[in-house]
């Protein structure tokens, strides 16, 4: 599957001749070694940051396209869908030209290194000579998201012979996805035998349940399945009362107004954009919190954490050292990378990974091995705790950033602000992963649910546009959206309501106003 570093360089050949790509190991080393310095050049980083993200829009519309699956996985289908279909103006930079270019190259890429990415694997199932298991019983979920590529998929799956039995299951009020070509009349107005509406909901208190309707009922009869359904109701020793759960809706212009611990219990924070959604983690940053987002598509994960991979990894090594164990020479060399030089007697750079000529990858080593090879200076001591001598910077946290009145503003004032946070989270919690929060755009946490939701009710300058002057389509999707966000929790829900600016466009979304639910 296509990985990150796969991107990395296909951004960075794009317009090469194919005769100079290198091997696939070649290229993964490379991007592996660009990203071990410690000294980055901010200019050079921001620059490969517009460019990386202008292949990404590019790809973006590439497999919108193929997803439409109009004129099969072709270029006809891309081109129709940036001709005919999209009208998001993020991509008013891309031209027609230099898209049939990137889609060529890119499937060129792929081909020249045996990867797919996942709308291939989809497509490919199409293929006349691919023939599918022939299951007796299908039973599909949020089937109010799949596009076009995905219901033929589904559809081929379903004409193989024999009597057969699908059950689809979904909720066309949740159909958030358009931007991925899925359309909910689709699952809405397919033909079937059976149709069955849930009478009750299990998660949404009286409260919540009628701010909800309030929002998706803007929505007209014409364009979405009518349901009445009642409110949760409190189970006590494993039986159900009756007693409708009333749950609260708690308005808040500021994060400090929420009382309630957020280390107790579990939470969602989201919001429409991750612009929004950096207000929630800043604030979990000054309570020195941990929190977890939902990974993107293709990662073998379900979360990405506040703290990355690499602190607990670094901490791992240490820990293994300090008991007397024996780690790999590799660890060894990205141990060294992350202690303070001033307690090194040796120079960073000559023990980087598979270059070194004292830990060599194959091999193992311990402490011992260390002091030995007089690696330390003589106050370094693996008896004291690690952050006494190990310093952690920017790239072992999320890099997020959001302009305010054209001012960045980071998520961690300075290194000592990441050194700090991860020591104070590490002293509640040696894995660095334990974490009760999730944060996220509403997209990123569709199908989950928390006892305490709290809820960003400003759409962005893009969002607001589609909401107020685009097509019926894309209005109907961003009130999809604010019912998703309110859905989300079983107990309490906050409504953050802080200051924007509406000369950049943005601005409170109408439907989530105080009114609509007192």
């Amino acid at each position: 599957m296509l990985t990150n570093s796969d991107k990395k360089y296909l951004n960075r050949i794009l317009n090469w001749p194919q005769s100079e790509w290198v091997t696939r190991e070649q290229y993964k080393k490379q991007i592996r070694e660009e990203d071990d310095p410690e000294d980055d050049d901010e200019e050079k980083k921001e620059e490969e940051r517009k460019r990386r993200k202008f292949l990404e829009n590019k790809l973006d519309l590439i497999t919108k396209g193929r997803s439409t699956f109009s004129h099969g996985n072709s270029w006809l289908s891309v081109k129709h869908y940036f001709q005919e279909i999209q009208e998001n103006y993020q991509y008013n930079n891309i031209l027609l030209d230099d898209l049939e270019f990137t889609y060529n190259t890119y499937k060129d890429y792929k081909k020249a290194y045996g990867i797919m990415d996942f709308t291939d694997m989809l497509a490919l199932t199409l293929a006349p000579d691919i023939i599918l298991p022939n299951y007796d019983i299908l039973f599909v979920d949020e089937c109010q998201d799949l596009n076009p590529l995905m219901w033929g998929v589904l559809d081929k799956m379903f004409k193989g012979t024999g009597d057969k039995q699908i059950y689809l299951a979904g909720d066309d009020d949740q159909s958030i996805y358009g931007f991925n070509c899925a359309d909910p009349d689709t699952f809405l107005f397919r033909e079937c035998d059976k149709k069955e509406k849930l009478e009750k909901s299990y998660r949404l208190p009286k409260k919540i349940k009628d701010f909800s309707q309030s929002i998706i009922k803007e929505i007209s009869p014409e364009f979405r399945e009518e349901k009445e359904f009642s409110p949760k109701t409190k189970i006590v020793g494993g039986k159900d009362t009756g007693e409708v759960v009333q749950g609260e809706i708690i308005d808040v212009f500021d994060l400090d107004e929420i009382e309630k611990d957020f280390s107790k219990e579990d939470w969602i924070m989201c919001a429409r954009t991750n612009a929004w959604a950096f207000n929630f983690k800043k604030q979990l940053v000054k309570k020195n919190l941990l929190w977890k987002s939902k990974s993107t598509v293709g990662t073998k994960r379900d979360f990405n954490y506040s703290i990355k991979d690499k602190v607990v990894e670094t901490l791992t090594i240490w820990d293994n050292l300090k008991k007397g164990h024996k780690v790999e020479g590799r660890q060894i060399c990205d141990l060294i990378q992350r202690i303070d030089k001033k307690f090194l007697r040796v120079l960073k750079k000559e023990h980087v990974k598979e270059k070194s000529n004292l830990f060599l990858s194959d091999l193992s080593y311990d402490r011992n091995d260390l002091l030995i090879k007089n690696i330390f200076k003589q106050e370094f001591s693996f008896d004291k705790e690690w952050f006494n001598f190990i310093v952690f910077n920017k790239k072992h946290v999320p890099e997020a950033g959001r302009y305010k009145k054209g001012v960045k503003i980071n998520l961690f004032d300075d290194q000592e602000e990441i050194q700090r946070y991860i020591i104070e989270i590490w002293k509640k919690d040696p894995t660095l992963r334990e974490s009760n929060i999730t944060v996220g755009t509403i997209h990123s946490v569709k199908g989950r649910e928390a006892t305490n939701v709290v809820v960003c009710d400003v759409w962005g300058s893009l969002c607001m546009h589609n909401y107020k002057n685009t097509t019926p389509f894309f209005r109907r999707e961003e009130i999809r959206c604010a019912y998703v966000a309110v859905t989300r929790s079983k107990g309490t829900l906050y409504m953050y309501r802080p200051a924007c600016n509406t000369n950049y466009g943005e601005d409170h979304f109408p439907l989530l106003e105080r009114e609509k639910y007192e």
